[in-house]
C-alpha cells in the first residue's frame, strides 16, 4: 500500500460515524437514485449524471419534470463542493487527489438520510442509508461511483426462493398462445422448480456446521455479500456462535444488540488479513467470514485459518464451479504442493454456491416491465465431486451439475425450466445463461422442445444452421 494511502486511511479511521454534509445538488442526486432504487450513480465534472439500474443507464433529465430546472451537468466547482461534502478535511481532499494520481482508486463510505418523495410533493425520512463510494482518475478528471447499501434484501428466504416464479407461471396458465412444448415437459420442469425451491433449507444447514469452508461466487455487483450477511442474521438469531468478519472494506454494519458479531476491516483495524490470523485463535471464533479471496497471500492465510475448528465463509469472483476451484487451488498452492493442496481443498469444502443477478422482461398489466430477481447455482460435495477435485477431473462437475437433481441445482437448467414454462424467452435465456457449453447440450439433447419462433435467435446465437449442428 503506498504512502498516500495510509495517510489517508489512518486520517478517515473513524469513518463509520460519518455523515454526508448538507449540499442540495447532491442531495437531490442521490435522493433521486434512492427513490427510483438505482443500483450506482456516477458523477463526473462536465458530465451529465449517470444512473444504473438493471443494466441500463439513464440520465438525470429522463427522470425528472422539466418544471423543477434541475441543472444535471456537473461543474468542476459543484464536484469540489462534493468533495467537501464527503471528507471532514482539506487535507483528506488532498490526500485523495495524491492517491490517484497514484494510478490508484479509493474506496470510502458515509451514511445518508434518504428522503422518501411520493410523486414529488410528500416528503418524509424513511431511514439511514450507507453510501458505498469509489473514487478513480479517468479522461475527464475524478469519477465518483456511489452505490448505495439499502438493507431491504437481507431476507435469505427472499434472495432464494423461486416461488415468485412458479406464481407467475400459474398466472399464464390462463393465457392461451401456440407453445408447442408438451404438458408432461411442462409438469416435468415445473416440479423441478419447486424441488430447487426447498434447497434453501439446505444452504441454511451448511451454515450452522462447526468447521469446514463454504464459498460464495460469481462477479462483482451480483450481490454475494449481501446473500452471506443475510444468511449471518439467520445464524445470530438461532445459535449462540462468535462470528467475525474480515471485510476491506465493511458493507453491511450489523445493529448493535448483534453483539455475537465482531466486524473488522482490514487497513482500518488490522494492517492485512494474514496478520490477523496470527492472533485469531486467541478470539476463538466460531465462524469466520472473509470478504473475499483477492490474491495469494488471502488464499494462503485462508488456508492456515482452516487448519483451526472454524466455520469459513468467503467469496471469490469467478464464474462457475470447475473455475472456482481452479483458482482456489492455484492461489493456494505452487508446483511443489499442488496436489496436497488439491487433497486437503477436497476434505475441507463444503459447498460451492455461485448466486446471479439476472434481469427478465414480463408483461405486467398489460405493460412490458424489467424485474431483478437472484438464482443460485449450488454444488454440495459429496463422495464422488471430492473425488473430482482430488483427482483434478472437476471439469466433470460441470455436467454433473446440470443433470443432477437437489441439493444440486444449476442456474443453466433454472433458466431452460423458466424458458419451458414461458417465464422468460429466448432472449431472456442466452442473455443471462453463463455456460454456454452446458445450455448447448442441453438444448441439443431437448431439441423438440425449442419452440419454432426462436430457431433463428438460436442459431444466430451458436453460429449454426440446424439443431442437428448443436452438441
Amino acid at each position: 500500500m503506498s504512502e498516500n494511502i495510509m495517510k489517508l486511511e489512518k486520517s478517515l479511521k473513524w469513518k463509520f460515524n460519518n455523515y454526508l454534509t448538507d449540499n442540495d445538488k447532491l442531495k437531490f442526486i442521490i435522493n433521486l437514485a434512492l427513490n427510483s432504487r438505482f443500483s450506482d450513480i456516477y458523477i463526473t465534472p462536465w458530465k451529465l449524471v449517470q444512473y444504473k439500474k438493471n443494466w441500463i443507464i439513464t440520465l438525470t433529465s429522463n427522470l425528472i419534470p422539466n418544471s423543477l430546472g434541475f441543472e444535471s451537468v456537473i461543474t468542476e466547482q459543484d464536484f469540489e463542493l462534493f468533495l467537501e461534502c464527503i471528507f471532514p478535511s482539506e487535507n483528506d481532499i488532498t490526500l485523495l487527489k495524491n492517491v490517484l494520481n497514484d494510478s490508484k482508486s479509493f474506496d470510502y463510505w458515509v451514511w445518508f438520510k434518504f428522503l422518501h418523495i411520493k410523486q414529488w410533493e410528500t416528503i418524509e425520512t424513511l431511514e439511514n442509508v450507507r453510501l458505498r463510494l469509489n473514487f478513480v482518475n479517468t479522461i475527464d478528471g475524478i469519477m465518483l461511483t456511489i452505490r448505495p447499501l439499502l438493507n431491504l434484501w437481507l431476507n435469505f428466504d427472499k434472495l432464494t426462493s423461486l416461488q415468485w416464479s412458479i406464481n407467475y407461471w400459474k398466472k399464464l396458465m390462463t393465457i392461451k398462445n401456440n407453445d408447442t412444448v408438451k404438458d408432461s415437459d411442462k409438469l416435468a420442469a415445473l416440479s423441478q422448480l419447486e424441488k430447487m425451491d426447498t434447497i434453501s433449507k439446505i444452504i441454511k444447514s451448511d451454515f450452522s456446521r462447526n468447521s469446514w469452508l463454504i464459498l460464495v461466487t460469481w462477479t462483482t455487483w451480483e450481490w454475494k455479500s449481501t446473500l452471506v450477511t443475510s444468511l449471518l442474521e439467520d445464524l445470530i438469531e438461532k445459535t449462540d456462535k462468535h462470528i467475525i468478519t474480515l471485510e476491506d472494506p465493511i458493507e453491511y454494519i450489523f445493529k448493535p444488540e448483534k453483539w455475537k458479531v465482531t466486524q473488522i476491516e482490514i487497513w482500518t483495524h488490522i494492517e492485512t488479513f494474514s496478520a490477523w490470523i496470527k492472533g485469531s485463535k486467541r478470539e476463538n471464533p466460531d465462524v469466520v467470514y472473509i470478504q473475499e479471496i483477492r490474491d495469494e497471500q488471502s488464499a494462503k492465510a485462508l488456508l492456515e485459518l482452516l487448519w483451526s475448528w472454524v466455520l469459513v465463509i468467503t467469496t471469490l469472483h469467478t464464474w462457475s464451479v470447475s473455475e472456482t476451484i481452479d483458482r482456489l487451488i492455484w492461489l493456494m498452492s505452487d508446483s511443489n504442493n499442488q496436489d496436497h493442496v488439491r487433497t486437503y481443498i477436497s476434505r475441507q469444502l463444503i459447498s460451492i454456491i455461485n448466486q446471479k443477478l439476472i434481469y427478465v422482461k414480463h408483461k405486467i398489466k398489460w405493460k412490458e416491465k424489467i424485474i431483478t430477481k437472484w438464482i443460485q447455482e449450488y454444488l454440495h460435495l459429496n463422495w464422488q465431486s471430492r473425488t473430482a477435485i482430488k483427482d483434478n477431473t472437476i471439469n466433470q462437475l460441470e455436467s454433473t451439475l446440470v443433470d443432477s437433481q437437489p441439493p444440486n441445482k444449476s442456474i443453466t437448467k433454472i433458466l431452460w425450466n423458466f424458458y419451458l414454462l414461458w417465464i422468460i424467452s429466448m432472449t431472456d435465456l442466452l442473455w443471462n445463461v453463463t455456460n454456454l457449453w452446458s445450455l448447448e447440450s442441453l438444448l441439443a439433447d431437448q431439441k423438440s422442445s425449442i419452440r419454432a419462433d426462436d430457431l433463428e435467435e438460436l442459431f444466430n446465437y451458436y453460429g449454426v444452421d440446424s439443431l442437428e449442428k448443436l452438441k
